[in-house]
């Protein structure tokens, strides 16, 4: 019996990153990933649909990555969703405050692809697929 394919959100200001990141989960998995550029249109998306897994830039204009992982975490829909943040920010302090904010990962850009294929079918439960 087939699995029900994935469903993805992710949160990205740049347009280049969203596509790659989208290519990416496409081409390992071939899950879609529903893209929004700002965390206050994630947000919205996600109080509208459910998703498996949430990327998220922690980066972005307006409300930060952070404060929306926060909001996330207050959604219903985002109680229990794993998000992996998702940055150029390479420090452990950023790692930190990723995790601080509800985040369930953390990984740089540009993407490790292993590492990234690890993360996120760890955090969904489907190693070794």
């Amino acid at each position: 019996m087939a699995e029900r394919p994935r469903t993805v959100l992710y949160i990205e200001d740049q347009p280049v990153n969203a596509r790659l990141l989208s290519d990416i989960v496409n081409f390992l998995w071939g899950w879609s990933v529903d893209v929004r550029a700002s965390a206050e249109e994630g947000i919205e998306q996600l109080s509208r649909k459910d998703y498996d897994l949430i990327y998220l830039d922690v980066n972005l204009p307006g409300l930060s990555g952070y404060d929306a992982a926060r909001r996330i975490r207050e959604l219903a829909r985002g109680r229990n969703t794993p998000i992996i943040a998702v940055t150029a920010d390479a420090t452990s302090r950023a790692r930190t405050n990723a995790l601080d904010a509800g985040c369930n990962g953390y990984i740089t850009k540009p993407l490790d692809i292993a590492k990234f294929k690890i993360l996120t079918e760890h955090l969904l439960g489907d190693e070794g697929e």
